[in-house]
């Protein structure tokens, strides 16, 4: 049923366009500017999921003071954060990864 559940999210927030799938979401160094700029580069809702196949260090640590922004790998993904969210900003590879993963 929990499978099931983030398969039914993801197919309603497509619907819905609040999805976005981009290449790659990453940020060179970890400053709070860098990130604010990506997601308005994006036009993304005030709260934002940023889901990544291994978020780096850089990421998480960028968006650790933006409020309402949350990142999440692919493991740590569940039905309340995308419930959540305006937007989710997913990255290719973790597109597969959760293909793999519902499957």
């Amino acid at each position: 049923m929990y499978r099931g559940a983030i398969a039914v999210i993801l197919s309603e927030l497509a619907r819905q366009g609040r999805l976005m799938v981009v290449e790659g979401f990453d940020v060179d160094a970890p400053k709070t500017q860098g990130l604010v700029a990506k997601l308005a580069d994006l036009k993304v809702g005030t709260r934002t999921l940023i889901v990544s196949e291994q978020a780096s260090e850089n990421l998480y640590l960028a968006a650790r003071n933006i409020p309402y922004v949350e990142v999440r790998d692919v493991q740590g993904l569940d039905p309340v954060s995308l419930v959540g969210a305006d937007s989710v900003v997913i990255t290719t590879e973790a597109v597969k990864l959760i293909e793999e993963w519902l499957a």
